[in-house]
């Protein structure tokens, strides 16, 4: 079966394409992190630093990580769709980007309370 480099989503064979990331799927677990690149998807190495049920707020902390020089993305996880109240996000960043990322949102959320 087919896997996405970025989000990892698991398809019947036929499909040639995640339909959440647009990349080209790969065969293999094991070919993940050969296929993705820099900026190309964060791979076997991604880490959450936050999970929130409001895609709003993913974006939002992912656009601030990303400002502060930290590669990250948001990666929809379970039942998807509008209005299915099942959806689960998380943002994404390096495994070594962790400690920095995790800092950061500490920080503005300090400063917003």
């Amino acid at each position: 079966m087919p896997f996405c480099p970025s989000c990892h989503a698991e398809y019947r064979d036929g499909f040639t394409a995640c339909s959440d990331c647009n990349l080209e799927l790969v065969d293999k677990l094991q070919e993940i992190a050969a296929a993705t690149a820099p900026g190309q998807g964060l791979g076997l190495s991604a880490t959450p630093v936050l999970t929130t049920q409001k895609m709003m707020e993913a974006d939002i902390v992912r656009g601030m990580l990303e400002a502060g020089g930290i590669e990250a993305e948001t990666w929809s996880v379970g039942v998807t769709g509008y209005g299915s109240g099942l959806e689960t996000y998380r943002v994404m960043v390096r495994a070594q980007d962790a400690g920095e990322a995790e800092a950061l949102l500490k920080d503005v959320v300090e400063e917003g309370t």
